[in-house]
Protein backbone atom coordinates (compact mmCIF):
# COMPACT_ATOMS: atom_id res chain seq x y z
CA UNK A 1 0.00 0.00 0.00
CA UNK A 2 2.88 2.37 0.88
CA UNK A 3 4.52 1.59 -2.47
CA UNK A 4 1.34 2.60 -4.33
CA UNK A 5 1.19 5.92 -2.51
CA UNK A 6 4.83 6.62 -3.38
CA UNK A 7 4.23 5.89 -7.08
CA UNK A 8 1.16 8.14 -7.14
CA UNK A 9 3.18 10.99 -5.59
CA UNK A 10 5.98 10.50 -8.17
CA UNK A 11 3.49 10.58 -11.07
CA UNK A 12 1.84 13.74 -9.73
CA UNK A 13 5.20 15.50 -9.42
CA UNK A 14 6.11 14.57 -13.01
CA UNK A 15 2.75 15.84 -14.33
CA UNK A 16 2.98 19.14 -12.48
CA UNK A 17 6.58 19.61 -13.62
CA UNK A 18 5.62 18.95 -17.24
CA UNK A 19 2.70 21.37 -17.06
CA UNK A 20 4.89 24.07 -15.55
CA UNK A 21 7.62 23.46 -18.13
CA UNK A 22 5.20 23.78 -21.02
CA UNK A 23 2.85 26.54 -19.91
CA UNK A 24 4.58 28.60 -17.17
CA UNK A 25 8.32 28.57 -17.75
CA UNK A 26 9.61 31.94 -18.91
CA UNK A 27 10.74 32.08 -22.52
CA UNK A 28 14.41 32.75 -23.12
CA UNK A 29 14.97 36.34 -23.96
CA UNK A 30 17.78 36.29 -26.46
CA UNK A 31 18.66 38.29 -29.46
CA UNK A 32 16.44 35.90 -31.42
CA UNK A 33 13.41 37.86 -30.19
CA UNK A 34 14.38 40.57 -32.62
CA UNK A 35 13.60 38.14 -35.44
CA UNK A 36 10.15 37.15 -34.11
CA UNK A 37 7.25 38.26 -36.32
CA UNK A 38 4.50 39.86 -34.23
CA UNK A 39 1.07 41.35 -34.73
CA UNK A 40 -0.47 44.20 -32.78
CA UNK A 41 -3.96 43.26 -31.65
CA UNK A 42 -6.41 45.90 -32.88
CA UNK A 43 -10.02 46.47 -33.58
CA UNK A 44 -11.57 46.28 -37.01
CA UNK A 45 -14.60 45.26 -39.03
CA UNK A 46 -15.30 41.56 -39.49
CA UNK A 47 -16.98 40.32 -42.67
CA UNK A 48 -17.87 36.75 -43.58
CA UNK A 49 -19.40 36.42 -47.04
CA UNK A 50 -19.93 34.21 -50.09
CA UNK A 51 -19.55 35.70 -53.57
CA UNK A 52 -20.64 34.57 -57.01
CA UNK A 53 -21.25 36.07 -60.43
CA UNK A 54 -24.45 36.14 -62.45
CA UNK A 55 -26.64 38.14 -64.80
CA UNK A 56 -29.38 40.54 -63.74
CA UNK A 57 -32.92 39.67 -64.83
CA UNK A 58 -36.30 41.30 -64.30
CA UNK A 59 -38.36 39.73 -61.53
CA UNK A 60 -41.40 40.14 -63.79
CA UNK A 61 -40.88 39.50 -67.49
CA UNK A 62 -43.37 38.33 -70.12
CA UNK A 63 -43.27 37.78 -73.86
CA UNK A 64 -46.55 39.03 -75.33
CA UNK A 65 -48.28 37.03 -78.08
CA UNK A 66 -51.66 37.48 -79.75
CA UNK A 67 -54.45 35.03 -79.01
CA UNK A 68 -56.16 35.89 -82.30
CA UNK A 69 -54.94 36.09 -85.89
CA UNK A 70 -55.17 39.26 -87.94
CA UNK A 71 -53.47 42.40 -89.18
CA UNK A 72 -51.87 44.80 -86.71
CA UNK A 73 -53.44 48.26 -86.89
CA UNK A 74 -51.67 49.99 -83.98
CA UNK A 75 -48.57 49.56 -81.74
CA UNK A 76 -47.67 51.58 -78.67
CA UNK A 77 -44.95 54.21 -79.15
CA UNK A 78 -45.05 53.53 -82.91
CA UNK A 79 -43.22 50.27 -82.33
CA UNK A 80 -40.26 51.84 -80.52
CA UNK A 81 -38.75 50.17 -77.44
CA UNK A 82 -38.69 51.74 -74.00
CA UNK A 83 -42.29 52.87 -73.58
CA UNK A 84 -43.38 52.95 -69.93
CA UNK A 85 -46.77 51.37 -69.34
CA UNK A 86 -49.15 50.75 -66.47
CA UNK A 87 -51.15 47.60 -65.96
CA UNK A 88 -54.04 47.57 -68.45
CA UNK A 89 -52.50 50.04 -70.91
CA UNK A 90 -53.07 49.24 -74.61
CA UNK A 91 -50.01 47.71 -76.30
CA UNK A 92 -51.18 46.39 -79.68
CA UNK A 93 -54.44 46.47 -81.70
CA UNK A 94 -55.49 43.78 -84.18
CA UNK A 95 -58.04 44.59 -86.92
CA UNK A 96 -61.37 43.81 -85.15
CA UNK A 97 -63.70 43.81 -88.18
CA UNK A 98 -64.08 40.04 -88.60
CA UNK A 99 -64.31 39.49 -84.86
CA UNK A 100 -66.93 42.21 -84.44
CA UNK A 101 -69.06 40.57 -87.17
CA UNK A 102 -68.62 37.15 -85.56
CA UNK A 103 -69.66 38.56 -82.20
CA UNK A 104 -72.76 40.24 -83.65
CA UNK A 105 -73.79 36.98 -85.34
CA UNK A 106 -73.20 35.07 -82.12
CA UNK A 107 -75.40 37.55 -80.24
CA UNK A 108 -78.18 37.06 -82.79
CA UNK A 109 -77.87 33.27 -82.59
CA UNK A 110 -78.07 33.45 -78.82
CA UNK A 111 -81.23 35.55 -78.92
CA UNK A 112 -82.84 33.14 -81.43
CA UNK A 113 -81.93 30.18 -79.25
CA UNK A 114 -83.48 31.86 -76.23
CA UNK A 115 -86.64 32.61 -78.25
CA UNK A 116 -86.92 28.99 -79.36
CA UNK A 117 -86.49 27.87 -75.77
CA UNK A 118 -89.30 30.14 -74.61
CA UNK A 119 -91.52 28.86 -77.44
CA UNK A 120 -90.77 25.26 -76.50
CA UNK A 121 -91.56 25.94 -72.87
CA UNK A 122 -94.80 27.73 -73.83
CA UNK A 123 -95.85 24.86 -76.14
CA UNK A 124 -95.11 22.36 -73.41
CA UNK A 125 -97.19 24.31 -70.88
CA UNK A 126 -100.08 24.57 -73.38
CA UNK A 127 -99.90 20.85 -74.12
CA UNK A 128 -99.97 20.02 -70.41
CA UNK A 129 -103.11 22.10 -69.93
CA UNK A 130 -104.77 20.64 -73.06
CA UNK A 131 -103.89 17.09 -71.97
CA UNK A 132 -105.35 17.70 -68.54
CA UNK A 133 -108.60 18.98 -70.08
CA UNK A 134 -108.84 16.12 -72.58
CA UNK A 135 -108.22 13.52 -69.90
CA UNK A 136 -110.81 15.10 -67.61
CA UNK A 137 -113.35 15.09 -70.44
CA UNK A 138 -112.55 11.47 -71.26
CA UNK A 139 -112.87 10.58 -67.57
CA UNK A 140 -116.34 12.20 -67.48
CA UNK A 141 -117.36 10.25 -70.60
CA UNK A 142 -116.02 7.06 -69.09
CA UNK A 143 -117.80 7.73 -65.77
CA UNK A 144 -121.14 8.42 -67.58
CA UNK A 145 -120.72 5.26 -69.60
CA UNK A 146 -120.00 3.34 -66.41
CA UNK A 147 -123.19 4.74 -64.86
CA UNK A 148 -125.26 3.77 -67.93
CA UNK A 149 -123.66 0.34 -67.91
CA UNK A 150 -124.43 -0.21 -64.23
CA UNK A 151 -128.08 0.81 -64.80
CA UNK A 152 -128.44 -1.37 -67.89
CA UNK A 153 -126.85 -4.27 -66.05
CA UNK A 154 -129.28 -3.95 -63.15
CA UNK A 155 -132.24 -3.72 -65.56
CA UNK A 156 -131.03 -6.74 -67.51
CA UNK A 157 -130.57 -8.81 -64.33
CA UNK A 158 -134.11 -7.88 -63.20
CA UNK A 159 -135.51 -8.69 -66.66
CA UNK A 160 -133.99 -12.16 -66.49
CA UNK A 161 -135.90 -12.90 -63.29
CA UNK A 162 -139.12 -11.37 -64.55
CA UNK A 163 -138.92 -13.19 -67.86
CA UNK A 164 -138.46 -16.53 -66.10
CA UNK A 165 -141.49 -15.82 -63.97
CA UNK A 166 -143.53 -14.75 -67.05
CA UNK A 167 -143.94 -11.21 -65.83
CA UNK A 168 -142.54 -9.65 -69.05
CA UNK A 169 -142.54 -10.60 -72.68
CA UNK A 170 -139.62 -11.93 -74.71
CA UNK A 171 -139.44 -8.67 -76.66
CA UNK A 172 -139.04 -6.70 -73.44
CA UNK A 173 -136.35 -9.11 -72.25
CA UNK A 174 -134.47 -8.86 -75.57
CA UNK A 175 -134.63 -5.07 -75.43
CA UNK A 176 -133.14 -4.96 -71.92
CA UNK A 177 -130.45 -7.42 -72.98
CA UNK A 178 -129.53 -5.29 -76.03
CA UNK A 179 -129.44 -2.15 -73.88
CA UNK A 180 -127.08 -3.91 -71.44
CA UNK A 181 -124.70 -5.09 -74.14
CA UNK A 182 -124.70 -1.64 -75.76
CA UNK A 183 -123.93 0.04 -72.41
CA UNK A 184 -121.13 -2.46 -71.71
CA UNK A 185 -119.55 -1.79 -75.10
CA UNK A 186 -119.86 1.95 -74.58
CA UNK A 187 -118.17 1.71 -71.17
CA UNK A 188 -115.35 -0.48 -72.47
CA UNK A 189 -114.80 1.89 -75.37
CA UNK A 190 -114.81 4.94 -73.06
CA UNK A 191 -112.26 3.25 -70.73
CA UNK A 192 -110.06 2.31 -73.69
CA UNK A 193 -110.29 5.85 -75.06
CA UNK A 194 -109.26 7.24 -71.66
CA UNK A 195 -106.22 4.96 -71.33
CA UNK A 196 -105.18 5.66 -74.92
CA UNK A 197 -105.50 9.40 -74.36
CA UNK A 198 -103.39 9.18 -71.19
CA UNK A 199 -100.66 7.21 -72.95
CA UNK A 200 -100.69 9.47 -75.99
CA UNK A 201 -100.62 12.59 -73.86
CA UNK A 202 -97.71 11.25 -71.81
CA UNK A 203 -95.69 10.41 -74.92
CA UNK A 204 -96.41 13.80 -76.42
CA UNK A 205 -95.44 15.60 -73.21
CA UNK A 206 -92.24 13.58 -72.90
CA UNK A 207 -91.26 14.49 -76.44
CA UNK A 208 -91.98 18.15 -75.77
CA UNK A 209 -89.90 18.00 -72.57
CA UNK A 210 -87.03 16.63 -74.64
CA UNK A 211 -87.53 19.48 -77.08
CA UNK A 212 -87.27 21.92 -74.18
CA UNK A 213 -84.06 20.23 -72.95
CA UNK A 214 -82.59 20.40 -76.43
CA UNK A 215 -83.58 24.05 -76.65
CA UNK A 216 -81.80 24.72 -73.35
CA UNK A 217 -78.66 22.98 -74.66
CA UNK A 218 -78.88 25.12 -77.79
CA UNK A 219 -79.10 28.24 -75.62
CA UNK A 220 -76.06 27.17 -73.58
CA UNK A 221 -74.08 26.47 -76.74
CA UNK A 222 -75.13 29.77 -78.28
CA UNK A 223 -74.11 31.56 -75.09
CA UNK A 224 -70.74 29.82 -75.11
CA UNK A 225 -70.23 30.78 -78.76
CA UNK A 226 -71.15 34.36 -77.96
CA UNK A 227 -68.72 34.49 -75.02
CA UNK A 228 -65.96 33.03 -77.19
CA UNK A 229 -66.67 35.58 -79.91
CA UNK A 230 -66.64 38.37 -77.30
CA UNK A 231 -63.32 37.12 -75.90
CA UNK A 232 -61.83 37.01 -79.39
CA UNK A 233 -63.05 40.55 -79.99
CA UNK A 234 -61.58 41.72 -76.69
CA UNK A 235 -58.29 39.99 -77.57
CA UNK A 236 -57.89 42.24 -80.59
CA UNK A 237 -56.78 44.81 -78.00
CA UNK A 238 -53.66 43.49 -76.23
CA UNK A 239 -53.01 45.19 -72.90
CA UNK A 240 -50.13 45.28 -70.40
CA UNK A 241 -50.40 42.49 -67.79
CA UNK A 242 -48.44 44.56 -65.26
CA UNK A 243 -46.71 47.92 -65.01
CA UNK A 244 -43.28 48.12 -66.60
CA UNK A 245 -41.34 48.92 -69.74
CA UNK A 246 -41.88 47.69 -73.31
CA UNK A 247 -38.97 46.04 -75.09
CA UNK A 248 -38.10 43.63 -77.90
CA UNK A 249 -40.81 44.91 -80.29
CA UNK A 250 -40.77 42.38 -83.17
CA UNK A 251 -43.74 43.47 -85.33
CA UNK A 252 -44.97 46.50 -87.23
CA UNK A 253 -48.28 48.06 -88.28
CA UNK A 254 -49.89 46.20 -91.17
CA UNK A 255 -48.16 42.92 -90.39
CA UNK A 256 -50.37 39.85 -90.14
CA UNK A 257 -49.84 37.65 -87.10
CA UNK A 258 -51.00 34.13 -86.38
CA UNK A 259 -52.55 33.36 -82.99
CA UNK A 260 -50.10 32.16 -80.31
CA UNK A 261 -47.19 31.86 -82.73
CA UNK A 262 -45.35 35.19 -82.83
CA UNK A 263 -43.87 37.17 -79.94
CA UNK A 264 -45.09 40.71 -80.56
CA UNK A 265 -43.10 42.42 -77.82
CA UNK A 266 -41.99 41.98 -74.22
CA UNK A 267 -42.96 43.71 -70.99
CA UNK A 268 -40.63 43.76 -68.00
CA UNK A 269 -40.70 45.43 -64.60
CA UNK A 270 -37.34 47.20 -64.10
CA UNK A 271 -38.15 48.29 -60.54
CA UNK A 272 -37.39 44.82 -59.15
CA UNK A 273 -34.55 42.72 -60.48
CA UNK A 274 -33.19 39.29 -59.65
CA UNK A 275 -29.70 37.78 -59.64
CA UNK A 276 -29.22 34.02 -59.82
CA UNK A 277 -26.02 33.00 -58.03
CA UNK A 278 -24.38 29.56 -58.05
CA UNK A 279 -23.16 28.66 -54.55
CA UNK A 280 -20.94 25.69 -53.70
CA UNK A 281 -22.39 22.98 -51.46
CA UNK A 282 -19.79 23.74 -48.77
CA UNK A 283 -21.12 27.30 -48.40
CA UNK A 284 -24.85 26.65 -48.82
CA UNK A 285 -25.45 25.62 -45.14
CA UNK A 286 -24.47 29.16 -44.13
CA UNK A 287 -26.91 30.81 -46.54
CA UNK A 288 -30.52 31.51 -45.55
CA UNK A 289 -33.45 33.44 -46.98
CA UNK A 290 -33.39 37.11 -46.00
CA UNK A 291 -29.62 37.53 -45.72
CA UNK A 292 -28.36 40.88 -47.10
CA UNK A 293 -26.45 40.90 -50.38
CA UNK A 294 -24.11 43.52 -51.82
CA UNK A 295 -24.31 43.89 -55.59
CA UNK A 296 -21.57 45.31 -57.80
CA UNK A 297 -21.56 45.62 -61.58
CA UNK A 298 -19.04 46.25 -64.33
CA UNK A 299 -21.31 48.99 -65.67
CA UNK A 300 -21.15 50.95 -62.38
CA UNK A 301 -17.84 49.95 -60.73
CA UNK A 302 -18.02 52.75 -58.16
CA UNK A 303 -21.59 51.97 -57.03
CA UNK A 304 -22.81 49.33 -54.64
CA UNK A 305 -26.42 48.08 -54.65
CA UNK A 306 -28.35 46.16 -52.02
CA UNK A 307 -30.44 43.02 -52.22
CA UNK A 308 -31.64 40.06 -50.15
CA UNK A 309 -31.63 36.30 -50.56
CA UNK A 310 -35.05 35.52 -52.02
CA UNK A 311 -34.96 31.74 -52.39
CA UNK A 312 -32.57 28.77 -52.32
CA UNK A 313 -32.85 25.81 -54.66
CA UNK A 314 -33.87 22.68 -52.71
CA UNK A 315 -31.70 20.44 -54.88
CA UNK A 316 -28.24 20.76 -56.35
CA UNK A 317 -27.13 20.71 -59.95
CA UNK A 318 -23.81 19.18 -60.93
CA UNK A 319 -21.29 21.58 -62.51
CA UNK A 320 -17.85 20.12 -63.29
CA UNK A 321 -18.63 17.23 -60.92
CA UNK A 322 -19.34 19.68 -58.08
CA UNK A 323 -22.81 20.05 -56.48
CA UNK A 324 -23.94 23.65 -56.94
CA UNK A 325 -27.07 25.33 -55.58
CA UNK A 326 -28.94 28.22 -57.21
CA UNK A 327 -29.52 31.13 -54.83
CA UNK A 328 -31.95 33.78 -56.10
CA UNK A 329 -31.31 37.37 -54.98
CA UNK A 330 -34.04 40.02 -55.02
CA UNK A 331 -32.80 43.54 -55.83
CA UNK A 332 -35.01 46.66 -55.54
CA UNK A 333 -33.84 48.90 -58.39
CA UNK A 334 -34.60 52.12 -56.53
CA UNK A 335 -31.95 54.12 -58.37
CA UNK A 336 -33.14 52.93 -61.77
CA UNK A 337 -29.53 52.45 -62.89
CA UNK A 338 -29.57 48.67 -63.12
CA UNK A 339 -30.84 46.96 -66.24
CA UNK A 340 -31.78 43.39 -67.00
CA UNK A 341 -28.94 41.59 -68.76
CA UNK A 342 -26.10 43.33 -66.94
CA UNK A 343 -23.38 41.13 -65.47
CA UNK A 344 -23.13 41.46 -61.69
CA UNK A 345 -21.39 40.05 -58.63
CA UNK A 346 -23.41 39.23 -55.55
CA UNK A 347 -21.74 39.08 -52.14
CA UNK A 348 -23.98 37.31 -49.62
CA UNK A 349 -23.24 38.71 -46.17
CA UNK A 350 -23.19 35.75 -43.78
CA UNK A 351 -21.92 37.75 -40.83
CA UNK A 352 -20.77 41.35 -40.36
CA UNK A 353 -19.58 42.93 -37.11
CA UNK A 354 -18.14 46.38 -36.59
CA UNK A 355 -15.26 47.41 -34.29
CA UNK A 356 -14.39 44.00 -32.92
CA UNK A 357 -11.06 42.71 -31.63
CA UNK A 358 -9.30 40.64 -34.31
CA UNK A 359 -6.34 38.28 -34.31
CA UNK A 360 -4.76 36.41 -37.27
CA UNK A 361 -5.44 32.70 -37.24
CA UNK A 362 -1.76 32.05 -37.96
CA UNK A 363 -1.03 33.31 -34.42
CA UNK A 364 -3.42 30.84 -32.80
CA UNK A 365 -2.27 27.56 -31.28
CA UNK A 366 -4.81 24.92 -30.28
CA UNK A 367 -4.79 22.21 -27.66
CA UNK A 368 -7.98 20.23 -28.10
CA UNK A 369 -10.82 22.72 -28.05
CA UNK A 370 -8.76 25.40 -26.32
CA UNK A 371 -7.05 28.25 -28.15
CA UNK A 372 -3.81 30.00 -27.13
CA UNK A 373 -1.58 32.76 -28.43
CA UNK A 374 1.96 33.73 -27.48
CA UNK A 375 1.96 37.28 -26.12
CA UNK A 376 5.23 39.28 -26.29
CA UNK A 377 5.58 41.71 -23.39
CA UNK A 378 8.72 43.33 -22.01
CA UNK A 379 10.87 40.98 -24.07
CA UNK A 380 9.15 37.90 -22.65
CA UNK A 381 6.75 35.50 -24.35
CA UNK A 382 3.79 34.18 -22.36
CA UNK A 383 1.34 31.55 -23.61
CA UNK A 384 -2.12 33.05 -23.07
CA UNK A 385 -5.46 31.26 -23.38
CA UNK A 386 -8.09 33.10 -25.43
CA UNK A 387 -11.71 32.62 -26.46
CA UNK A 388 -12.44 32.98 -30.18
CA UNK A 389 -15.62 33.80 -32.04
CA UNK A 390 -16.26 33.59 -35.78
CA UNK A 391 -13.42 33.46 -38.27
CA UNK A 392 -13.20 34.09 -42.01
CA UNK A 393 -10.29 31.72 -42.62
CA UNK A 394 -7.71 34.48 -42.09
CA UNK A 395 -8.74 36.41 -38.97
CA UNK A 396 -10.84 35.50 -35.96
CA UNK A 397 -12.85 37.56 -33.48
CA UNK A 398 -11.37 37.57 -29.97
CA UNK A 399 -14.09 37.38 -27.35
CA UNK A 400 -11.77 37.28 -24.31
CA UNK A 401 -8.11 36.87 -23.31
CA UNK A 402 -6.55 39.74 -25.27
CA UNK A 403 -6.66 43.52 -25.22
CA UNK A 404 -6.16 46.05 -27.94
CA UNK A 405 -2.49 46.93 -28.44
CA UNK A 406 -1.04 43.59 -27.24
CA UNK A 407 1.71 41.99 -29.34
CA UNK A 408 1.09 38.38 -30.36
CA UNK A 409 3.66 36.13 -32.02
CA UNK A 410 2.86 34.92 -35.50
CA UNK A 411 3.73 31.35 -36.38
CA UNK A 412 6.79 31.50 -38.63
CA UNK A 413 6.48 30.32 -42.22
CA UNK A 414 2.85 29.28 -41.78
CA UNK A 415 -0.37 30.39 -43.37
CA UNK A 416 -2.78 28.69 -41.01
CA UNK A 417 -3.41 27.55 -37.48
CA UNK A 418 -0.77 25.34 -35.84
CA UNK A 419 -1.83 22.77 -33.26
CA UNK A 420 0.37 22.51 -30.17
CA UNK A 421 0.72 19.22 -28.38
CA UNK A 422 1.16 18.98 -24.65
CA UNK A 423 4.63 17.78 -23.50
CA UNK A 424 5.18 14.05 -23.15
CA UNK A 425 4.36 12.71 -19.68
CA UNK A 426 6.10 9.72 -18.09
CA UNK A 427 3.92 7.24 -16.27
CA UNK A 428 5.29 4.70 -13.88
CA UNK A 429 3.57 1.60 -12.79
CA UNK A 430 4.05 -1.93 -11.90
Amino acid sequence: MAKKVIWIIVIAVVLVSGWYFFFKRPKENTTATNKIETYTVQRGDFLLSVSADGTLAAAQYLDITSEVSGNITWIINNGMNGAKVKKGDLLVKIDPTDYQNAFSQAQLNYKNAELKLQQSISTLDSQRKQSEQDIKSAQVTRDNALLQYQRAKTQYEDSQKLYKSGAITLDQFETDKTNYETALNSYNQAEANLQTLKATSQMKLQQMEKDVDLARVAVDQAKLNMETAKRDLDNTEIRAPFSGVVGNVNVSVGQRVVANSTVLLSVLDPSNLELDLEVDETDIPKVSVGLPVRITTDAFPDDEFSGKVKSISPNAKIVNNIPIFDVLIGIPNTSGKLRAGMSATGEIILSEKKNVLLVPLKAVKRVGRRAYVEVLKDGKIDLTRITLGEDDGTNAIVESGLEEGMQVVLTPNSTGTRSVRAPNMLFFGR
